[in-house]
């Protein structure tokens, strides 16, 4: 468990906020709802796409240079830790 008062390094965080189904419109994958705040960091996002065809679909958090956590896209493959709602 990260506490974001005591740092959290530069880990990245997955959200569950995608755009799979139609790109550049991001929605929550838990609800379907669209994603109507952001807070993504300068550039993003960008759907780089890698050498094997693989491109950015899937939200996450990430404290790029030490900014705090800012919003990223990245592959939907990528193995990270990830952020549960607690009811």
């Amino acid at each position: 468990m990260f506490d974001i008062d005591t740092g959290f390094g530069n880990e990245h965080f997955w959200t569950s906020g995608t755009d799979l189904a139609e790109e550049g419109h991001f929605f929550w994958m838990s609800t379907g709802r669209p994603i109507t705040f952001t807070n993504w960091n300068a550039g993003e996002p960008n759907n780089f796409q890698y050498d094997n065809g693989e491109e950015e679909n899937c939200l996450e958090l990430w404290n790029r240079d030490g900014k705090g956590l800012k919003w990223n896209d990245s592959p939907c493959s990528f193995e990270t830790y990830f952020v549960c709602e607690v009811q």
